[in-house]
């Protein structure tokens, strides 16, 4: 009898713990915790401008490679269709990029998705800094709006102590900026001309959703030519099931709406661990291809054209600058456009030689202001 009541007892007060924990979970969501708050700014100005756009148009979705490499307005008139571009950061987890496209895929619009390396490693977990982000300011755009299986495991991945931060943080000032006003400077911004690069801020983007700094490319980038190397693709044995779900959502989200899904290669530093010109990374793409094929992911466009020499870059491996963003959305709006028309781009590894010429001559004359 005094067992039965023991653990009566003691499986009361678990409940009771874990009723306690959960209210603390909900009580510090949205409170002025350490995040990047800028993301959020950027987000709440994309998802408007996406709004705004009229269907047919092209959404470029994946991380900061597309957010600081790509110049829609190149893509839009090369293409002929609106363009908004939903990229932010490779951080964020390939679910949080189906919600993006939940709310604002329109009736045949084509989604971009030349998503980072990084997306593709194997994980069934949400990263730490995923998390973070989303008890600070992701509640009501994702929290929230999880399925129930999916909501307990978004809370098997918190940690006590960010709980903890967070209630510490409860009741300081907002650091999240209203988005009425976010949209109002990114358009008071533009309206003055070409938008200017002031850091990762909501300040810096176009009115499409690009960032387009033109700077010279940083320390970080110079010591991967010259010290450290990246090789940027580690050898895979499986593709993220994280990433494969997914993309399954996505599929079966845009045939709902008659759109069409693009999935194409991120930019990279040609660099002696990475340098498409050269057979051991050619063989290397290809098996990366093959991988991807063996999942139904089918990768567009040749590998070596987004290759870029390091002059084209900002300020880390995934950042080009203006004149690369240029260069880049000029190659990407050709395949796309060979897509959208039928004609089959060759297999990875088919035309690495004939696009090697093509970009060589294309950065000789980005490069020298021709």
């Amino acid at each position: 009898m005094k067992t039965s009541r023991f653990l009566l007892i003691t499986l009361c007060v678990f409940l009771l713990l874990v009723v306690a924990y959960f209210g603390l979970f909900r009580y510090q969501l949205g409170s002025a915790m350490s995040s990047e708050w800028w993301v959020k700014s950027v987000y709440d100005y994309k998802m408007h401008a996406a709004k705004q756009s009229a269907s047919p148009k092209l959404i470029v979705l994946g991380g900061s490679n597309a957010m600081f490499g790509i110049d829609s307005q190149v893509l839009q008139n090369k293409l002929d269709m609106p363009v908004i571009n939903l990229s932010m950061h490779a951080g964020l987890d390939p679910h949080f990029l189906t919600t993006q496209l939940r709310n604002t895929v329109g009736k045949g619009d084509v989604v971009v998705m030349p998503l980072e390396y990084e997306f593709y490693s194997p994980s069934d977990e949400y990263s730490g800094w995923f998390v973070s982000n989303m008890m600070a300011w992701g509640n009501d755009i994702y929290i929230d709006r999880l399925p129930v299986s999916e909501y307990l495991s978004f809370l098997k991945a918190v940690s006590v102590s960010d709980v903890w931060k967070g209630v510490l943080s409860v009741g300081s000032p907002s650091k999240l900026i209203p988005t009425e006003q976010v949209i109002q400077e990114v358009s008071r911004r533009n309206a003055r001309g070409k938008a200017r690069y002031e850091g990762y801020s909501h300040k810096s983007l176009t009115l499409q959703g690009d960032m387009l700094p033109d700077t010279r490319p940083h320390k970080r980038v110079l010591n991967i030519v010259d010290k450290e190397g990246d090789p940027y693709l580690k050898p895979l044995s499986e593709i993220s099931p994280r990433l494969l779900e997914s993309l399954a959502e996505v599929r079966t989200m845009l045939d709902a709406h008659g759109a069409q899904l693009i999935i194409t290669w991120p930019v990279s530093v040609r660099n002696p661990a990475y340098d498409l010109s050269t057979p051991r990374d050619q063989k290397r793409v290809a098996s990366f291809a093959a991988l991807l094929e063996k999942n139904q992911i089918d990768i567009q466009c040749e590998p070596a054209l987004f290759n870029f020499h390091f002059a084209l870059f900002h300020d880390n491996r995934y950042h080009l600058n203006r004149k690369g963003a240029l260069l880049r959305s000029v190659n990407l709006a050709d395949c796309v456009s060979e897509v959208l028309n039928g004609s089959e781009p060759a297999e990875a590894g088919f035309r690495h030689q004939e696009s090697i010429g093509k970009l060589r001559f294309q950065e000789r004359k980005v490069l020298s202001g021709k």
